[in-house]
This record gives structure tokens, C-alpha cells and sequence, in this order.
């Protein structure tokens, strides 16, 4: 019980920045009014939040051809997904097809890889700024 809260307690953390963002631009997404939950839940509900935000930002399950099929590679996917997540008005483009998690891989697994993507990537703007 105390491991499941530990690994809640890290994706909350790890996903903040990404979560304060994306569902800035979408706060339909969350439910108003909720009382305080387990964490477990509450991290449950933070990933649901991210990837229903980011379908919505991808145009709600249209597939574009610009976008291309997402590689097989899932740091490769994150990158890109965590890129235009951060512009989607940017030359990086994405679709339904990207938002999904990979074959293989955990709606929360995938969320992480995508917010731990995000932070390197603000990490590398940070120091090409410098």
C-alpha cells in the first residue's frame, strides 16, 4: 500500500508542469467539485486529464496525413508528442494515432513517458537559451 502511494505521489509530481498546461488550455476536462480522493485516484485522475486534453488538442480523433504514423520507438513517440504539446501551433504535428498510448504500454506508463519528455525538453531550451 505504501509502495502504491509512493509511485502516486511521483507521477503527480512528475506530470504537474505537463498537467498545468495542457489542461490550462482545456479545463473542461476536470471535474469541478470533487472532494479529495486517494492519491492513487487523484494520480489516476491526472493522467485521464492529460490524455483527454491532449485528444482534444489533436482535433478529437482526426487523423492527419502531415502527421504520419507514430514510430514504434516509445522515447521517439514521447519526444514528439511532448514537442507539440508544448506548440501545437509549431511545425510538429500529431494525431489521434500519437496520443494513444503505444501497444504494450499503460495509459499512466505513457503519460509519464510523455512528461518526462516534456521536462527534457524544456531542460534543453533552458540551455540553448544560455
Amino acid at each position: 500500500m505504501v509502495e502504491l502511494w509512493v509511485r502516486a505521489r511521483i507521477l503527480l509530481r512528475q506530470t504537474k508542469v505537463l498537467h498545468r498546461l495542457i489542461v490550462g488550455r482545456f479545463p473542461e476536462v476536470v471535474a469541478h467539485g470533487q472532494p479529495g480522493t486517494f492519491t492513487q485516484l487523484e494520480a489516476s485522475d491526472q493522467v485521464a486529464q492529460i490524455t483527454d486534453a491532449l485528444y482534444l488538442q489533436s482535433g478529437g480523433g482526426v487523423e492527419l496525413v502531415a502527421a504520419g504514423p507514430p514510430p514504434p520507438l516509445v522515447s521517439a513517440r514521447a519526444d514528439r508528442v511532448a514537442q507539440w504539446a508544448r506548440n501545437p501551433l509549431g511545425d510538429v504535428v500529431v494525431d489521434a494515432r500519437w496520443i494513444a498510448p503505444p501497444e504494450g504500454i499503460s495509459p499512466r506508463g505513457w503519460v509519464h513517458a510523455i512528461a518526462r519528455a516534456y521536462e527534457a525538453d524544456a531542460g534543453a531550451a533552458v540551455q540553448n537559451n544560455e
